[in-house]
């Protein structure tokens, strides 16, 4: 039988267009913290970079950011499905989908109000959208 302080690893992606964040956290302490950003000029590289976390933090769960942004929500969807099919051919692990409007949003507020603003968030916006995310899950525990 698990030990009940036994916390289980949860890793969250926030898929763009372009970039896929990654977070991370426990269902004990549940702060999910950045881990990456997975940039995507060349697609099979993603679960190349994918299969090292995967391999680092042994998650038990994954998380991923779905729209219900009608006007993004086609394209978009096509490639979180097929992102989703990939992880459950891989890892074969339970994949959870939480409503990521607005996530990117957020973390753009998060960081302008530590004082990162414009081209700066740049390298920061992904992976903080993912912890967003990610904290949404943990708030439906």
């Amino acid at each position: 039988m698990k030990n009940l302080l036994q916390s289980n690893i949860v890793i969250a992606f926030d898929i763009g267009l372009i970039n896929i964040g990654v977070a991370i956290g426990n269902t004990i302490l549940k702060i999910p913290h950045p881990l990456e950003i997975i940039s995507e000029p060349v697609k099979f590289k993603v679960f190349i970079e994918i299969d090292k976390i995967v391999k680092k933090w042994s998650p038990q769960l994954f998380v991923l950011g779905v729209t219900d942004n009608q006007e993004n929500k086609k394209n978009l969807m096509i490639k979180i499905n097929k992102f989703k099919n990939k992880l459950h051919n891989n890892y074969n692990l339970p994949i959870i989908f939480i409503n990521e409007d607005y996530s990117s949003l957020v973390a753009t507020e998060m960081l302008s109000q530590q004082g990162v603003h414009g081209y700066k968030q740049k390298n920061k916006l992904d992976d903080l959208a993912a912890c967003v995310i990610l904290q949404r899950y943990f708030d439906t525990l």
